[in-house]
């Protein structure tokens, strides 16, 4: 994206395939199942990620690969935030994959 630019978790999710989808999942499975394990992870003392998120907001972006369009990490912390708000704007960060 051109300097400048900002995405919503929603145009990411829809805009953008998750790096980690298994074959036989749907995008639809992947995200529930995304968001459930950020439901019951716990990042600091009695608070899971999803709570963590909700309360602080976001602090580490969102890793995008823009030429292949494909969310690189971030999965759990963006299924949250789409959660919380779909329409937030989510901080991210340019990559390119080792390899591509």
């Amino acid at each position: 994206m051109p300097k400048g630019k900002r995405l919503t978790a929603q145009q990411i999710m829809d805009n953008y395939k998750p790096g980690d989808l298994v074959n036989n999942e749907t995008p639809e499975q992947f995200w529930a199942t995304k968001l459930r394990v950020a439901k019951n992870s716990k990042v600091s003392e009695g608070e899971t990620l999803y709570e963590d998120l909700a309360r602080r907001g976001q602090r580490i972006p969102i890793l995008l690969n823009q030429d292949e369009k494909e969310i690189v990490d971030g999965h759990h912390r963006l299924a949250s935030m789409h959660h919380i708000n779909p329409n937030q704007f989510v901080n991210y960060q340019s990559v390119t994959r080792l390899g591509n």
